[in-house]
């Protein structure tokens, strides 16, 4: 499913981004890069049709992902805090999501 070059370039962004946070993990409490890196990622539309219908299923993993990372020892308890606290909103917002779909649909 090829979406044109603006897609293209928004996966090269993001492709751009990942690479940044995986050589220094600490640039996800900056704001400004987590907002770049959600724009980026809602921007490519093939993301937005993959997702569909499994948002929710993918937060509560992450969410046990980063559980497991804070158990192992391996971020600290203000970065769990955080992670959490975003992953628990995007949960709400896709619930949120869902149910104003299901009542569009009757």
């Amino acid at each position: 499913m090829n979406m044109g070059p603006k897609n293209l370039i928004n996966k090269f962004r993001l492709h751009s981004l990942v690479k940044e946070l995986l050589k220094d993990f600490s640039k996800i409490k900056s704001a400004d890069f987590r907002e770049q890196l959600v724009k980026t990622i809602w921007s490519i539309k093939e993301l937005r049709v993959m997702l569909k219908g499994w948002k929710t299923y993918i937060m509560a993993a992450l969410g046990a992902v980063v559980t497991g990372l804070y158990m192992a020892g391996k971020i600290t308890r203000e970065m769990y805090e955080m992670l959490m606290g975003l992953l628990g909103s995007g949960a709400i917002a896709t619930v949120a999501a869902k149910i104003n779909r299901l009542s569009k649909d009757k």
